[in-house]
């Protein structure tokens, strides 16, 4: 019972808070805001990038406090309001994807973190304010590797620490006002210059609804969209839409990616006037480089190799140049062996010379 209470204290996680959504757009600035708790204010604050482990060391940290390896990013403690403030310039849409904001603790805890979505968006922020709502995002991970528990550390820094959300927009101003028909936010990765593919599911009853995809700001208000394909039609070669009616699942194809193809989308299905259109959110992230050369869904243990040659050429080949071998042998054998008797029956006085037919006369 004592090693199954183990078991679970090992794989509850320590040091985690809420994650929150952070939108910027391409070319500006924005600020993440990292709120904690008293006692931390002399603590080392850092972001940390993508996959942040404490168990492996493995952290890719643009920004700490006192150094920057990467010059876009800053880092502002403010230990009076108990906040440090992260400021990237010159967003690009390669910044988009998940951080963590770092509390360095003793080497015999864990860090503490509060995990960060940053939304990069192409073209200029909206005139209007942005709204405040904001719909649930799916969370692509809740905990970093690092978070491989340990005991909490003395009473000092409080172990219930949940910072407020940060308020953002990531939804059009139209899902704003008209809120229905939005789901939850889906993450989509691919690589400069290959393909990829997103899936967009849908009710039944929506068959025969025109279907399409909508970049970035997608207005029912203002009519203001940018639809690089619909069904039947495509504005963008690169994109291609096929709609599995029996599935119900239409696939937005898009071909040769590129960087600025990073950003917000919408899957989107158009609905009769009276109501609004009907929106999954996507976040598609676009990697530089190639993909891993092995994916990892795909993998299968390596096949048993087969000979390059007919089974049937090499045995039988060996097997007449084995039998030739032990042919000559036993006949090498043999003739010194009739060779060694004709020499003891030979008689006294006759010439050392001899031949086969000597020692058949004798």
């Amino acid at each position: 019972m004592t090693f199954i209470w183990i078991i679970i204290f090992i794989l509850t996680p320590a040091g985690i808070s809420a994650g929150t959504t952070v939108t910027g757009h391409r070319g500006r600035s924005v600020q993440i805001k990292c709120p904690y708790d008293s006692g931390y204010e002399t603590y080392i604050k850092y972001l940390c990038r993508g996959e942040c482990s404490d168990l492996w060391g493995t952290k890719d940290i643009p920004v700490q406090s006192g150094s920057a390896e990467d010059q876009r990013f800053s880092l502002d403690d403010d230990t009076a309001a108990r906040v440090f403030t992260i400021t990237i310039t010159d967003l690009r849409p390669e910044d988009g994807g998940t951080y963590w904001c770092g509390i360095q603790r003793p080497k015999a805890f864990t860090d503490h973190y509060t995990e960060i979505l940053l939304l990069v968006k192409l073209g200029d922020p909206p005139a209007v304010p942005p709204s405040t709502y904001s719909p649930p995002s799916v969370q692509t991970q809740s905990t970093p590797p690092s978070s491989f528990p340990s005991t909490d550390p003395p009473a000092d820094p409080p172990s219930t620490y949940s910072p407020p959300s940060v308020q953002t927009q990531s939804t059009p101003l139209s899902s704003f006002l008209l809120t229905a028909g939005i789901r939850a936010v889906t993450t989509v990765t691919g690589h400069t210059g290959q393909s990829v593919q997103i899936k967009c599911p849908y009710d039944s009853g929506y068959e025969t609804y025109i279907k399409y995809l909508c970049r970035g700001e997608c207005s029912d208000l203002w009519g203001t969209k940018d639809i690089p394909v619909q069904s039947g039609s495509a504005e963008d070669q690169r994109f291609s839409l096929d709609d599995d009616t029996a599935a119900r699942v239409f696939t937005i194809t898009i071909t040769d990616l590129r960087p600025e193809d990073g950003g917000i989308y919408w899957c989107g299905i158009q609905r009769p006037k009276a109501f609004t259109d009907h929106y999954t959110e996507i976040l598609l992230l676009v990697k530089l480089g190639d993909p891993p050369a092995v994916p990892p869904s795909t993998y299968s243990p390596p096949s048993v190799q087969t000979q390059s040659t007919p089974p049937s050429s090499f045995p039988s080949t060996g097997f007449i140049i084995l039998g030739i071998c032990v042919a000559l042998l036993i006949s090498g054998i043999a003739l010194g062996v009739l060779v060694l008797l004709c020499k003891r029956r030979k008689p006294r006085g006759t010439s050392a010379s001899f031949s086969p037919a000597t020692c058949r006369e004798y």
